[in-house]
């Protein structure tokens, strides 16, 4: 006890003080910066929407404002169906809709990304209905009459020559076959110049999604493909 209490009231060195203080100041500042780094590295080698990302989804943030079950929901898909998904990237509405349609159905997920259609193919490895496809940025890849739903989900903006691609959709088509698209409501214009280049209309689909836009599009009266 004397030997404990002696210990306890020896004076301490103030320069062997603020150098205990420096080092323990150094190693709490290494640990933040490795923290920092390892946080960056996962998030960039985690695919948008892939499972490394954040849980089975994207992050919360995300799920939130984009609501992929509520989207699903509306699109209105039976079991059995088939589905093409263009743009699909790591997946983030693919097992939404491979669930949609259940394990007699199809959904066929398109990219141009070879990296992002591997990591969809992990998240979807207890799904056989899911089938990726790598794909060139002006073709769907799609092979024609096939198709109950083909959707473009963020993604419409993005493909070159809108009005010529969006309209070669048709031909991919089922009888009864839908195009639907879903975006940010400020690229809802640059869809309707397309649709009216290509002699489409957009036939709104009601579902709430704030901030967003979900269309359908139809051929014009009189269009040919």
């Amino acid at each position: 006890m004397r030997g404990t209490l002696a210990a306890i009231d020896k004076p301490v060195n103030p320069a062997g003080r603020g150098s205990a203080r420096r080092t323990a100041c150094r190693s709490a500042f290494g640990g933040l910066v490795l923290g920092v780094f390892t946080l960056w590295a996962c998030q960039k080698s985690a695919p948008s929407g892939s499972s490394a990302a954040v849980g089975a989804g994207g992050s919360s943030a995300q799920d939130e404002y984009r609501r992929p079950a509520v989207l699903v929901a509306a699109l209105g898909l039976s079991q059995g169906q088939t589905v093409a998904e263009v743009g699909a990237g790591g997946g983030y509405l693919t097992l939404h809709l491979a669930r949609a349609v259940g394990p007699q159905g199809r959904v066929v997920a398109t990219d141009v990304d070879a990296g992002a259609l591997a990591a969809l193919r992990k998240r979807a490895h207890e799904l056989p209905q899911v089938e990726t496809r790598l794909v060139l940025p002006e073709q769907s890849g799609l092979e024609g009459g096939r198709y109950d739903l083909i959707l473009l989900a963020e993604v419409a903006h993005l493909v070159p020559q809108p009005e010529k691609y969006l309209g070669a959709l048709f031909a991919s088509l089922a009888p009864h076959g839908r195009v639907i698209v879903s975006g940010r409501l400020d690229r809802r214009e640059r869809l309707a110049q397309a649709a009216t280049a290509a002699r489409l209309q957009l036939v709104e689909v009601h579902v709430d999604l704030p901030g967003q836009f979900v269309t359908e599009l139809r051929p014009l009266p009189g269009r040919r493909e």
